[in-house]
C-alpha cells in the first residue's frame, strides 16, 4: 500500500522511538511522509514524537493530517485532543488561564465528539441497578459471604483505567 522506502524510513523512525532517539525518529518520520504524505501511521507516530519533545502544535497539525486521512477513526480521534490537553496545560503553567481554557476546551470538543452519550440511558442503567440492588436483596442473603467485619469497599469510574480499593 505504501512505498517501499517510506516503509523503510517508518520502519527506522519506530526503532528510533522505542529507543528514546526522539530526533532521529522526527526525521525519520518526516522522510517517510515526504516521500509518501498519505502515510497515516507516520503522521500519527511523528505527532506522537513531537507531543513528547513538548512541541505540542507541531503535534497537534500532525495528528490532525492523520485524523483527515482516516475520519473518525476512534484511535486517531484521541489524539489530537492529547495535544491540545497539552498546550492547555502549558499555557496554564505560565499563566495564561484564558489562552489555556481555549485548548481545554477544544479538547474536550475532540474528546464528545468520538463517543456517542445518552443521559436517559445512563439514567434507565441506575435505575435498574436500585431497583435489583434493593433492601430486600440485601436481606434475602443476610449471613451470606465471608464473615470478617471489615468492609471492603472497591470505587471507581467506569472505564477510566483506575480504581480504588479500601
Amino acid at each position: 500500500m505504501y512505498n517501499k522506502k517510506a516503509v523503510k524510513c517508518y520502519e527506522a523512525g519506530r526503532v528510533f522511538q522505542r529507543k528514546g532517539k526522539l530526533p532521529d525518529a522526527e526525521r525519520a518520520y518526516k522522510k517517510a511522509i515526504k516521500i509518501n504524505q498519505d502515510f497515516v501511521e507516520a503522521h500519527t507516530n511523528l505527532g506522537n514524537v513531537l507531543l513528547n519533545r513538548g512541541r505540542l502544535k507541531e503535534a497537534f497539525n500532525s495528528h490532525r493530517k492523520a485524523l483527515k486521512l482516516v475520519p473518525g477513526h476512534p484511535m486517531l480521534l484521541n489524539n489530537p485532543g492529547n495535544a491540545l490537553r497539552g498546550l492547555g496545560k502549558a499555557y496554564e503553567d505560565i499563566g495564561e488561564y484564558q489562552k489555556s481554557m481555549q485548548f481545554v476546551l477544544q479538547a474536550t470538543r475532540l474528546k464528545r465528539a468520538s463517543f456517542d452519550y445518552s443521559i436517559s440511558e445512563s439514567e434507565e442503567l441506575f435505575r435498574n441497578i436500585n431497583a435489583t440492588f434493593s433492601l430486600e436483596f440485601f436481606s434475602d442473603r443476610k449471613g451470606m459471604g465471608n464473615p470478617e467485619a471489615t468492609p471492603v469497599f472497591i470505587l471507581g469510574l467506569p472505564r477510566s483505567g483506575t480504581s480504588l480499593v479500601e
